[in-house]
């Protein structure tokens, strides 16, 4: 099979952001359907999001953040997946239309069940969160509860209520926002806080990453016909201005020993720019050439280039073990990809 980032149908790219609703008779899904509603290949985006937050706000890796990493990776891939899955069930109407080969409208798994497995996918994520907490002092109300909890709320505010409206990019970047906020907790509450225990540094890298996705979903919002160009410009404008709040997130922050950004300030401008580039010119092509091919191919480019910019953050912070750790999560990303589309 041809690498659909290089030649993506119009089915193969949907939308970046779909999902579904009403139920209906219960069929038995395969294991394949459910790996489908899941986009189980993205789910690495959310596991990188939560390295790099914690790597921003720690500085440093500890081996006993080990246990509680991996929680708050749990936590954070049922929180995804929980989205996914009510994507579909909030859409159901639609995809019997638009789209039914998906998982729902073809009766592969019935609603009902979608939407059971997505609310406790929901409530089993925000109960891990607690975990880290609960693990170091036997806290249950924590941080990482708090923003969990505004996580599923934006999760289902945009899946259920913002998904047509304009709001929709801005609902879906809060949700990477939260994300990356939720890898910050694991560490203590920043010395110089600015917001709920997050320093102003934390706060530019997780509303960057959050400015990156809102571009991302901006760009892709008509990906399925011939798009607006200047809709396409904007959202790559935003993509830009994203990933350059990131490098200056890590240079204004001031609580990390190792930062690489503070001694080779040039070097780090000029990878982030580099990521940019690549990046920009697919854009440009799609630009170019509105057609819903040449879109798709920027959308997809811009999404696998998420665990990409979050290694690049943590090898900037300068924990260069997470940072190989981030990019080896590519591996199985791309395999699963091959496997089950990730739109």
């Amino acid at each position: 099979m041809s690498d659909p980032s290089q030649n993506p149908t119009p089915q193969q790219a949907q939308s970046v952001v779909e999902m579904a609703s009403d139920s209906d008779s219960v069929v038995p899904g395969t294991f394949k359907s459910w790996c489908q509603l899941f986009r189980i290949s993205n789910v690495f985006t959310a596991f990188a999001d939560i390295l790099m937050g914690y790597s921003v706000a720690a500085g440093v890796i500890e081996a006993s953040d080990t246990i509680p990493i991996l929680c708050m990776l749990l936590a954070s891939g049922m929180l995804y997946s929980a989205g996914m899955v009510l994507n579909d069930v909030f859409d159901f109407g639609v995809d019997k239309v638009e789209r039914p080969s998906r998982p729902l409208p073809s009766g592969a798994v019935s609603p009902g069940q979608a939407r059971a497995v997505g609310f406790i996918l929901l409530l089993v994520g925000i109960g891990l969160t607690t975990t880290p907490s609960l693990l170091e002092d036997g806290q249950f109300f924590s941080r990482s509860l708090v923003i969990g909890a505004i996580t599923a709320i934006c999760i289902i505010a945009y899946d259920g209520v913002l998904k047509k409206t304009p709001l929709a990019p801005f609902a879906m970047g809060s949700c990477r926002v939260f994300n990356v906020l939720l890898g910050m907790t694991l560490a203590p509450a920043a010395l110089e806080s600015v917001l709920g225990g997050f320093s102003q540094g934390q706060l530019w890298v997780a509303i960057g990453m959050g400015t990156y996705v809102t571009g991302i979903t901006w760009f892709a919002r008509t990906e399925s016909r011939t798009s607006n160009r200047g809709m396409l410009s904007f959202g790559a404008a935003l993509m830009m201005l994203g990933i350059m709040m990131l490098p200056y997130g890590v240079y204004v922050s001031t609580e990390l020993p190792n930062s690489v950004m503070t001694k080779n300030t040039t070097v780090i401008w000029m990878l982030f720019g580099s990521i940019a580039g690549t990046i920009l010119y697919r854009c440009v092509n799609a630009i170019t050439d509105p057609s819903p091919r040449n879109v798709q191919i920027a959308i997809i480019h811009c999404l696998r280039s998420l665990i990409v910019i979050n290694a690049s953050v943590i090898l900037t912070v300068g924990i260069p073990v997470l940072g190989v750790v981030c990019v080896l999560m590519m591996i199985p990303m791309l395999i699963l990809g091959k496997w089950i589309r990730g739109t």
